[in-house]
């Protein structure tokens, strides 16, 4: 059961809609945050934006339920933001409320609706929005990075490295299966911050569906969902032979403390490695 509290799900179609991931958000953080990204958007004339605080409830039942009454009421002070608890049932992992908004808004309105993916619990800046806000005619996908000029990784060391050798991995796993296609690679290859046209997250979903990702089994390392999208998405663009890619330098971890992950965690992502290289494979056979 996927549950939209208040009434804000009626609101037209907004031509960007920001999906901030908010499991462990108090109603005082995701409202704090919404007004940070209305604020910005106004500030460059963007009034037609939507954000959805995405909560994966099997996370945190208790405090969902006891904050339901203020989400609501936060929501009927802003109108442009809906707060969505996603309950899968404990049949997928904590990456599948990543996936489920993103999905949902794409697969509504029009394929160059701009959608911007962001952590909503002080990991990425509401004020760096605007680098994300790309022409759906001539870019369809905007990938944060921590590692080129202008970025900052604010991480402890060994995140710092896991995120490094997790680049190192996205770009392996997106190499094109024949000389035919460019070989599209990204500066960091791990970095949640990013956005996309809507018609190339229905392409993704089209070929490779949400309950096909391997960061959605139960069990797997939610933290795979950054590699496998990008990993996907770097095969899109390459079997589509589209230069439609640009990455915006951020700064991250600035308002949160990132602590290491354990090392059997980081084990258990690089045993995922060949299933994902099998859905890049799928999406190279399906576009050619």
């Amino acid at each position: 059961m996927n549950e939209t509290l208040g009434t804000n799900e009626t609101q037209p179609v907004a031509d960007v809609t920001i999906v901030l991931e908010s499991t462990g958000d108090t109603p005082g953080q995701i409202l704090s945050t919404t007004k940070r990204i209305l604020n910005t958007a106004h500030s460059i004339g963007k009034e037609s934006v939507q954000v959805i605080a995405s909560i994966h409830i099997g996370s945190m039942v208790a405090d969902y339920k006891r904050w339901t009454a203020e989400y609501d009421q936060i929501q009927l002070e802003t109108p442009n933001l809906t707060i969505l608890g996603v309950d899968e049932g404990n049949q997928w992992t904590h990456a599948y409320s990543y996936l489920f908004p993103i999905k949902t808004v794409a697969y509504n309105g029009s394929g160059q609706r701009i959608i911007v993916e962001m952590d909503g619990g002080g990991g990425h800046l509401p004020e760096e929005i605007p680098g994300f806000l790309f022409d759906p005619k001539k870019t369809s996908v905007a990938l944060s990075t921590r590692f080129a000029k202008g970025g900052k990784n604010l991480a402890t060391p060994q995140r710092k490295a896991v995120s490094y050798l997790g680049t190192l991995a996205t770009n392996v796993l997106a190499i094109p299966p024949t000389f035919q296609y460019p070989w599209i690679w990204v500066t960091d290859g791990t970095s949640g911050f990013e956005s996309f046209s809507a018609g190339i997250i229905r392409t993704l979903f089209n070929i490779v569906p949400i309950e096909s990702f391997i960061c959605v089994q139960k069990g797997a390392p939610f933290h795979l969902y950054q590699t496998e999208m990008r990993a996907y998405l770097l095969a899109i663009l390459s079997a589509s032979k589209k230069d439609g890619l640009i990455e915006i330098p951020i700064t991250y971890g600035k308002e949160k403390k990132v602590s290491n992950l354990p090392p059997r965690y980081v084990l258990q992502s690089a045993l995922q490695f060949p299933h994902i290289r099998k859905n890049v494979l799928a999406i190279f056979e399906t576009l050619k």
